[in-house]
């Protein structure tokens, strides 16, 4: 029969050591130490089922964890939709499309990773909050002497 002493020492060890201990028990001689087996034993078990239940509550809140990431996306996804702004974005892509057909790897702007589509917003927005007026632009030089036209935008605010 185990003392009190090693029956703690087991419990506080890992279950590896407890199972290694089990182990070398048995392949001393298995009828000697039957007592000192099934004890050892049991606090394998004890061992084993605080591990699941270990390895549950992390289940648990990987998964909590996981729900929270997919509504914070969608719901920042939502918000992105319904922003006006945004559709500056889509016609900011679409025109950088038109000079780089193969822009982003994906046919239309709203087929974008959110990551892309958020950053082209962020970028729209701030454009569009900058204003776009003729003091808000730095022409260049063929610009200022008319040898190239203005912007389309900058046309129609003349």
């Amino acid at each position: 029969m185990l003392s009190e002493e090693v029956i703690k020492k087991l419990r506080n060890s890992g279950l590896f050591q407890v199972q290694n201990y089990l182990l070398t028990l048995e392949r001393l001689d298995p009828n000697s130490f039957k007592t000192e087996i099934a004890q050892i034993q049991e606090i394998v078990k004890e061992k084993e089922e605080i591990e699941r239940l270990r390895q549950e509550a992390l289940q648990r809140q990987w998964e909590a964890e996981r729900q929270r990431k997919i509504r914070a996306t969608e719901e920042a996804a939502r918000k992105f939709r319904e922003d006006p702004n945004n559709a500056a974005a889509e016609v900011g892509w679409n025109a950088m499309r038109e000079i780089v057909p193969t822009l982003d790897g994906v046919e239309k702007f709203w087929d974008l990773p959110d990551a892309l589509k958020y950053r082209y917003g962020a970028f729209a927005r701030a454009v569009l909050k900058a204003g776009m007026d003729r003091k808000n632009v730095v022409l260049s030089s063929k610009q200022e002497t008319g040898e190239t036209p203005l912007p389309v935008w900058m046309q129609e605010n003349e």
